[in-house]
């Protein structure tokens, strides 16, 4: 007869128990929601967006805190540094997913010492292009980067952005020269984009629509596997046959690795029930974001894949952080 199982059944209950309640008595005051992006940007719009319906289910407030600086690190290591007690807890977004491999050494590895609640949006890049460039699709686009290798320029919001990767990715896929121009804000390069100053932007979604309904530049694709109902016409990277090209910008809630995880399937499930609420969902959709896994283990899954698909663009590229 095995003694030690009825032992190492009690050693679990005894370790659950705290946790369980701490659990019962969560949350304890105000959750602290952190952005590592400045207000205004998408991940402080999107955590602001569910922050308040947040709190009312939560019976406290929840808190958006802007902590800004290298690339995002800040805040991410902000939250890591945290009680693992759920009342902190972290917008993460793809460009923690790039910094992995962007900021070396990493101080931390977010894998390991964050973990996936729950998707908030999902949006995709568009490729756009000043008016004058002789290129109405992505196909004579590329053709025009071969007949001109090293002369058609693509602006971005800095080194080791979403922004800079997308078209790094493309000279990559295709084996072609865009060379990269970067600024310090997407709103300059756009700028200089309908100036002629540069030729080609993979713009995020919601700054694009402006610019492309107002005729300001021309949309060649958006970055995705279908068409979004925003931009019914522009079609989509995977029906124009470059699947690999597609890049989702997306960003959703992280907590504390050891945090219980009866106060993370919490959060998840009202997260997920108010990204489905009708005045919510239809914000998102007015901003182009797509479905995504709502499943926490899903959610974990695109977490760890994104890190390594573009660590992989990253090293290839040799890009480094500013």
């Amino acid at each position: 007869m095995n003694l030690d199982l009825p032992r190492r059944a009690l050693l679990a209950v005894a370790l659950t128990a705290p946790s369980l309640a701490r659990a019962q008595t969560w949350p304890s005051g105000p959750i602290r929601l952190v952005v590592a992006s400045a207000p205004g940007s998408q991940p402080d719009l999107m955590a602001r967006l569910v922050a308040d319906p947040l709190g009312v289910a939560l019976g406290t407030s929840v808190v958006v805190d802007n902590r800004v600086g290298q690339g995002g690190t800040i805040g991410m290591e902000n939250v890591i540094r945290s009680r693992a007690d759920g009342q902190t807890l972290l917008m993460g977004a793809l460009n923690h997913a790039i910094n992995q491999s962007l900021f070396r050494p990493a101080t931390f590895d977010w894998l390991v010492e964050l973990e996936a609640v729950a998707p908030v949006y999902n949006t995709p890049n568009v490729i756009v292009v000043n008016k004058e460039v002789p290129a109405n699709s992505l196909a004579e686009l590329v053709a025009l980067a071969r007949a001109r290798p090293g002369q058609l320029n693509f602006a971005s919001a800095g080194s080791g952005t979403s922004l800079h990767l997308a078209g790094e990715l493309l000279n990559q896929i295709e084996g072609i020269e865009l060379v990269h121009v970067p600024y310090r804000s997407s709103g300059g390069a756009a700028q200089d984009l309908e100036a002629g100053r540069v030729q080609i932007m993979f713009d995020n979604f919601a700054p694009a629509i402006a610019r492309v309904e107002g005729g300001r530049v021309r949309a060649l694709a958006v970055m995705s596997a279908a068409r979004v109902p925003r931009l019914p016409d522009v079609p989509s990277v995977a029906e124009l046959g470059y699947p690999q090209l597609e890049m989702l910008v997306w960003g959703g809630i992280f907590a504390h690795a050891r945090t219980p995880v009866a106060i993370l399937d919490r959060l998840h499930d009202e997260i997920v029930r108010i990204i489905a609420t009708p005045n919510v969902r239809a914000r998102l959709d007015q901003l182009g974001s797509l479905p995504i896994a709502t499943d926490r283990a899903a959610f974990r899954a695109l977490t760890v894949a994104e890190t390594e698909r573009w660590s992989r663009v990253v090293i290839a590229s040799g890009a480094k952080p500013e």
